[in-house]
C-alpha cells in the first residue's frame, strides 16, 4: 500500500509539467521502505521529514533531479541503501546529488568552533560541486527547524547556533532571502529566548498603533509617486525581531530609542523607474545622509538588486525604504535560482558575482539533457583551497595539492618533523598522498621520527618546505661542509689551481663569509659554485673549462630520414630532455637553443611550460611510425607497503612485460610506507602504460606512476 496520494506527486510536480512522475512515485516508495519504522523526535514516521524537504525544494521550483534528491537524501547515511543502489534505480546524476547532500551531513560545528564559522562556510562552498547539493541542505536544515521544539534544550541552542552561523548566511548567499529570516527567527528565539519575547512584547505593545501608521505611510508614498506620473506598487512592514535585536546589539541602543524598526518597499516596472522614484522620494523628504545604497549598478555577490535609502519621511518618521522592479524583489525573496522564468536582464551581465547566476538561467533555457544541465550547475568557488579536518572537528586550509605532510606542518613544526604515517578518513594511507576537501586527517607521530630529503619534493606549502630545509640543514651541518669544499676543490682542480686554502680564502672575504660558512653554502646549494669563481676573476677560457655545455649530437640529412622525430632540421644538434624522459606517444616539442642544439620535451612538462614562451624557437615534432625495436628511458615512481616482498613483484612484473630495469631506489617513507623510484627502458607510452595498470592492481601497491 502507497503511503502517499496523488495529490502530494501533483504538490511535488506542480512547478514543472514534464518532470517524469512515476520516478518520483519511484523515490517516494524508497523512503518509506528504507526510513520504515524510524521515528522522529516528534514520533512521527521519519520519512515525512524527507517528504517535507521535497516539498519545500518543489516550492522552490527547482528541477526532478533536486525534487528526488530531497527525498533520498538521508538514505545513505541512516538506512541500508547504498550509493550503488541510487545510482542503478535512479542514475548518476541523482546518485551524485544524493552523495553530496550526504557528505555536507558530516559537517559539523561544535560549540566551541563559533570562531570558525566562515571557513565552515567556504568548506560548504568548497564540498558542493552543484549547487542543487546546498539547495536541498539548506531546505533540510530549515525543516529541522521548524520541528526542533521536540529536541532537548540543549540541542536546540546547539542546532540554533549552527544555524545562525553557517546555514542562514548560506541561504542569503544562494539567494533565499525569506528562508534567511526564518532561519534567523526560529534561531534567535531559540539561542535568547527571554530577548527574543521582550522584542515581541515591546513589538505587540506598539503594533495596533504601528499598524494604522504603516498604512498611512503607503498611502502617502503613492501618492507622492503618482503625482510625479509614476505607477508603483508601495508595502510597508515591521521589520523582523531578530532584525531589531541585531539593530540593539550593533548600534548600542535600547529598542525605546529605534527609530527605523518600519520598512518599505516600492516596487516598480524596470530598473529607469526605480531612479526616477529615488528621485521623487529625494526630492519629497529629507534624506538622512551616508544612509543611501545603489545595490542596483553593483549588486550583492548573491545577485540581490535594489536601492536603499533612509528618510525622514511621512509624519516625521524615520523610515527605511527599498526600491526594486518585480523582478528583483522575485529574486531577494527567494531566490535567482528558483525563477528561472526570469530569463531576461542577467544575461549580459559580465562581472564575477554573476557566473554561478546567468549558469543558473542557462539551465532551462539551454539545457537538453541532465548531463548538460549538471554542468550548468557547477560552482566554481574556492578552487584552489582544499579544507580538512583534524579528528577534533577543526578546519585546516592548505592549497590544492597539498599532502598529509603539508597538514602535519600546519599542525605544528612539532607534527610535521615527528610524523610516521597519516589515516585519512580512517584509513592508513602514505604521506605523500594529496588531501582533498572534506578529508579527516590523523596525524600518528612518534619522537624517534625525523623528515628525510625527499619529503622537500612531497609538499608544496611554504612553511612545510622551510621547515623540512631548516631541520636537514640543522641536521646535516659536517656533511654539508664537506660537501661543499670537494665542490669547490674539484672545480679548482679542473682549472689546476691548486692552492685552495689561499684562493677560497679570498673568495670567502669576498663573499663576507668564513671559510666554514662558505664550504657550508655551497654544500646546502644557497651559494653556486659559479658565485665563487666568479669572484676569482678568471680568464674566460678558464671558465668555459669549468662550465661546459652538455655535449650534443648533430644530426645529418641521412640520419634525419631514418630518425623516429619527425620535424628535426637537419645539421642541428638534438638530444632527449632528462627532466621528462619524452618516449613515443608522447607528444613533444623541441626547444632550439641558440648556439646549442634542440632539446627534446614532452609538451607541458615543467621545464617547457617554465621557459618555452621565452625561448629563441619551439619546433613542433612527432613520433615517426617506424618499425624498431628501440627502447627510450623512462622514471616510474612506486608508493608501497613496506613489505619485503614488493620489489620481487615488481621486477616479476618488469620481465613479464619485457621491460628492462636500469636501475631502482627504494627509499622509506615512513613506517608503513616505501618511496621507490625506477629507471626502466621501454618501447613507447602503451608499453608504459601497461606496465603501470599491472602494478596499480596489486594490493602491496599503493600507487605506482611516471615521473614528467
Amino acid at each position: 500500500m502507497k503511503m502517499y496520494d496523488a495529490k502530494l506527486i501533483d504538490e511535488l510536480t506542480i512547478h514543472d509539467p514534464n518532470i517524469d512522475k512515476s520516478l518520483v512515485a519511484k523515490a517516494l516508495d524508497f523512503a518509506v521502505k528504507y526510513h520504515g519504522n524510524q521515528k522522529r523526535d516528534s514520533g512521527e514516521p521519519y520519512y515525512t521529514h524527507p517528504i517535507a524537504v521535497a516539498k519545500i525544494v518543489a516550492n522552490l521550483k527547482f528541477d526532478a533531479s533536486t525534487i528526488i534528491t530531497a527525498i533520498l537524501h538521508d538514505t545513505i547515511e541512516d538506512t541500508e541503501l547504498t550509493l550503488e543502489e541510487i545510482n542503478k534505480n535512479f542514475g548518476p546524476e541523482i546518485a551524485s546529488l544524493v552523495d553530496g547532500v550526504t557528505k555536507l551531513k558530516r559537517v559539523k560545528l561544535n560549540k566551541d568552533q563559533v570562531h570558525q564559522a566562515e571557513n565552515f562556510r567556504k568548506l560548504f562552498l568548497a564540498m558542493v560541486a552543484d549547487i542543487r547539493v546546498l539547495v536541498v541542505k539548506i531546505a533540510d536544515r530549515l525543516h529541522n527547524m521548524r520541528t526542533i521544539s521536540f529536541k532537548s534544550d540543549e540541542k536546540r541552542r546547539k542546532i540554533s547556533l549552527e544555524t545562525l552561523e553557517i546555514y542562514s548566511p548560506l541561504a542569503e548567499r544562494v539567494g533565499f532571502h525569506k528562508i534567511k529570516n526564518e532561519l534567523q527567527e526560529i534561531s534567535f528565539r531559540n539561542l535568547y529566548p527571554e530577548v527574543y519575547e521582550m522584542v515581541i512584547k515591546k513589538l505587540n505593545n506598539i503594533s495596533e498603533n504601528r499598524k494604522s501608521l504603516i498604512e498611512n505611510i503607503v498611502i502617502e508614498l503613492t501618492d507622492v509617486l503618482a503625482s510625479h506620473g509614476l505607477k508603483a506598487e508601495v508595502c510597508g512592514r515591521q521589520k523582523e525581531p531578530y532584525s531589531i535585536w541585531t539593530k540593539m546589539v550593533n548600534k548600542n541602543i535600547a529598542f525605546d530609542n529605534l527609530s527605523d524598526i518600519m520598512g518599505f518597499r516600492i516596487l516598480v516596472g524596470t530598473q529607469d523607474d526605480c531612479y526616477k522614484a529615488l528621485g521623487i522620494i529625494h526630492s519629497s523628504f529629507k534624506v538622512l545622509p551616508g544612509t543611501f545604497h545603489d545595490f542596483i549598478s553593483i549588486p550583492k555577490q548573491n545577485g540581490y538588486q535594489s536601492l536603499h535609502t533612509l528618510i525622514i519621511g511621512p509624519m516625521q518618521k524615520q523610515i527605511e525604504i527599498q526600491i526594486r522592479t518585480y523582478e528583483m524583489h522575485q529574486v531577494a525573496e527567494v531566490g535567482l535560482a528558483a525563477h528561472w522564468t526570469y530569463k531576461q536582464g542577467y544575461q549580459d551581465k559580465n562581472t564575477e558575482q554573476y557566473r554561478w547566476m546567468r549558469e543558473l538561467i542557462s539551465i532551462i533555457e539551454h539545457s537538453n539533457s541532465s548531463e548538460e544541465m549538471l554542468h550548468h550547475t557547477k560552482l566554481a568557488m574556492y578552487q584552489n583551497q582544499i579544507f580538512c579536518f583534524t579528528p577534533g572537528g577543526d578546519i585546516i586550509t592548505l592549497p590544492k595539492k597539498a599532502t598529509a605532510i603539508d597538514f602535519a606542518y600546519a599542525l605544528s613544526s612539532d607534527f610535521g618533523h615527528h610524523c610516521i604515517g597519516v589515516k585519512i578518513n580512517g584509513t592508513l594511507m602514505p604521506l605523500p598522498t594529496e588531501l582533498k576537501t572534506g578529508d579527516m586527517v590523523e596525524v600518528l607521530a612518534s619522537d624517534t621520527q625525523h623528515p628525510i630529503g625527499a619529503w622537500e619534493d612531497w609538499v608544496v606549502t611554504g612553511k612545510a618546505k622551510a621547515e623540512i630545509r631548516k631541520y636537514l640543514r640543522s641536521q646535516d651541518t659536517e656533511v654539508n661542509i664537506n660537501l661543499g669544499k670537494n665542490i669547490l676543490e674539484n672545480a679548482l682542480l679542473s682549472i689546476n689551481i691548486s692552492n685552495f686554502d689561499k684562493v677560497l680564502s679570498t673568495a670567502a672575504t669576498k663573499l663576507n663569509k668564513t671559510l666554514e660558512e662558505l664550504y657550508l653554502k655551497v654544500g646546502t646549494g644557497e651559494i653556486s659554485t659559479k658565485e665563487v669563481i666568479d669572484t676569482l676573476d678568471l680568464k674566460p677560457s678558464r671558465l668555459r673549462s669549468i662550465f661546459r655545455f652538455p655535449k650534443f649530437k648533430k644530426v645529418t640529412q641521412q640520419e634525419i630520414q631514418h630518425s623516429p622525430i619527425a620535424g628535426l632540421i637537419p645539421g642541428i644538434s638534438m638530444h632527449f630532455a632528462k627532466c621528462c624522459n619524452p618516449i613515443p606517444g608522447d607528444k613533444i616539442v623541441g626547444i632550439v637553443y641558440s648556439g646549442k642544439g634542440v632539446t627534446i620535451h614532452i609538451k607541458g612538462c615543467k621545464v617547457y611550460t617554465k621557459v618555452g614562451a621565452s625561448l629563441d624557437k619551439i619546433l613542433n615534432l612527432s613520433w615517426r611510425q617506424l618499425d624498431t625495436d628501440l627502447k627510450y628511458a623512462a622514471r616510474i615512481r612506486i608508493i608501497s607497503h613496506r613489505d619485503d616482498r614488493v620489489v620481487n613483484l615488481i621486477v616479476g612484473h618488469l620481465s613479464k612485460l619485457s621491460v628492462r630495469l636500469i636501475n631502482m631506489q627504494v627509499k622509506k617513507v615512513d613506517e608503513f610506507f616505501n618511496d621507490i623510484l625506477c629507471d626502466i627502458e621501454v618501447i613507447d607510452t602503451e608499453a608504459l602504460n601497461n606496465l603501470l595498470s599491472a602494478l596499480n592492481v596489486e594490493s602491496l601497491i599503493h600507487s605506482a606512476k611516471r615521473v614528467v
